[in-house]
């Protein structure tokens, strides 16, 4: 049973953002990926972390560093678990689950108006 569970646990995927290090102008793109044609330089598809992450774990490191446009784009993945590539029409889907970590109180920052409350 032990290596059922081990080997269930490294067949799974998993991936890390950190929320912190990234731009917004990067940030659609690393998350959900881009179509070849996207924008300048995009010259093949690229999954994002919510599909590499699809039945497996999505670490969010430093959440409460995001903006509100991202914390909106994410809400829209926990929420309906869809989402669209960069330059795509079509949507995704993706199952996975989500861990986040902060380095600040998220009630607080929610207090004052500095984090959504949704998430």
């Amino acid at each position: 049973m032990r290596s059922t569970i081990r080997r269930r646990e490294q067949d799974a995927r998993s991936s890390h953002f950190n929320a912190s290090a990234i731009s917004d102008t990067l940030l659609e793109s690393q998350l959900f990926g881009h179509e070849r044609g996207a924008f300048t330089g995009a010259q093949q598809s690229v999954k994002g972390k919510f599909e590499l992450a699809d039945s497996g774990t999505l670490f969010l490191d430093e959440i409460s560093e995001m903006s509100p446009l991202a914390e909106v784009k994410i809400l829209r993945v926990l929420e309906y678990g869809e989402f669209e590539r960069l330059g795509s029409e079509r949507m995704l889907t993706s199952n996975a689950r989500i861990i986040c970590s902060s380095n600040s109180s998220l009630r607080d920052r929610v207090r004052l108006g500095k984090f959504r409350e949704e998430l």
